[in-house]
């Protein structure tokens, strides 16, 4: 849906929208803006610059009367400010930075996204996010020996997610699965500016922020240097070193995942851990006590939830499990034999 002449209109002038005089409006037409698209173009000191304007008009020419035909003349005279109220002024400054968000995101302007409910939440989120760029970065995780690789992986992902890079987005946009944003965005929720699938004025931009937008470069950068910190000193280090000279993150990530994380690693899981939950049984004999069987049950159903997240994967459910964990119990001490009849 694109904008009619009619709701052009109402967009400058009706309470709904920006609520200007006809007349302020014509004066901001002169200014460059003629449609919501056009608010693009201007940053904060752009825009200060024209209200500036509107407030002072520089003089106009009129006519003036006296010493007849052969002595009149024409002079310079004041004219009236044009009135830009503070409500209106407000809303302005949160209209532009709307319209960046969505030309980033590769959505068209309509009546609906550019009403005042939801670019009020729009800019309500986005305040939010201009503090949390001002916020101490936080340190990278470190990959350890203790940390698989791909647990590793996670937590840099997680980690991206609270870094606002030079775009105003979080980081993890950088190394989401896809770099081509779809040209058909999914819909909108009912006066959000996001869509439900991506949850958030962020997820939307870590869903659908370019990859070949200039200040990309600086993003990737960024993202590279957090993965080479994390990594440095490791055994894995290596594997990154062809994407240092470009400073390349996403591609250092890429290739991690390819050989830590990719579809090979999560069925090795897979199938590990759904051996270890059908198979290894606990006899009370052992040095493993029977709680640490039971966490051992318990890390090992996570592990089959978070491969479900990469790989088709039948998690079982909490009965599945109680029964799972009851079979491996082989015990025939009478008190552990007690606790497992009062269960059943």
């Amino acid at each position: 849906m694109v904008f009619t002449a009619a709701q052009l209109t109402a967009f400058f002038m009706t309470a709904d929208y920006l609520g200007l005089s006809a007349r302020t409006a014509a004066a901001l037409a002169a200014e460059g803006i003629t449609e919501p698209a056009d608010l693009a173009e201007f940053d904060k000191e752009g825009l200060d610059a024209i209200f500036r304007n509107l407030r002072k008009p520089p003089r106009a020419l009129q006519g003036v009367a006296g010493r007849g035909a052969a002595g009149g003349g024409r002079g310079l005279v004041d004219v009236e400010p044009f009135i830009v109220p503070a409500k209106s002024q407000m809303r302005i400054y949160a209209y532009a930075l709307a319209v960046k968000y969505y030309v980033a995101t590769a959505r068209d302007l309509d009546p609906n996204n550019m009403s005042w409910v939801v670019v009020q939440h729009f800019h309500e989120e986005w305040k939010a996010i201009v503090e949390k760029k001002k916020m101490d970065v936080p340190d990278a995780p470190k990959l350890t020996k203790s940390l698989a690789v791909y647990k590793w992986l996670e937590s840099v992902r997680n980690h991206l997610n609270q870094v606002i890079g030079v775009r105003y987005a979080p980081l993890s946009y950088v190394i989401h699965e896809t770099a081509t944003v779809s040209p058909v965005p999914p819909p909108l929720q009912p006066d959000e500016p996001f869509s439900e699938i991506n949850g958030s004025v962020e997820g939307e931009m870590i869903a659908r922020l370019s990859h070949t937008h200039p200040l990309f470069k600086s993003d990737n950068g960024q993202v590279f240097r957090v993965i080479e910190a994390a990594l440095r000193g490791t055994s894995i280090s290596p594997l990154i070193a062809q994407f240092r000279k470009t400073r390349n993150g996403r591609g250092a990530y890429l290739a991690l995942v390819s050989q830590h994380a990719g579809r090979d690693v999560w069925d090795k899981l897979q199938r590990e851990a759904e051996h270890k939950l059908q198979n290894v049984k606990w006899n009370g004999q052992t040095a493993i006590t029977l709680q640490q069987h039971m966490s051992m049950h318990r890390r090992e159903w996570i592990t089959l939830q978070d491969c479900s997240e990469y790989i088709p994967v039948e998690v079982p459910n909490g009965r599945q499990r109680v029964t799972w964990l009851m079979n491996s119990i082989t015990s025939i001490d009478p008190g552990v034999l007690a606790a497992i009849a009062k269960k059943n």
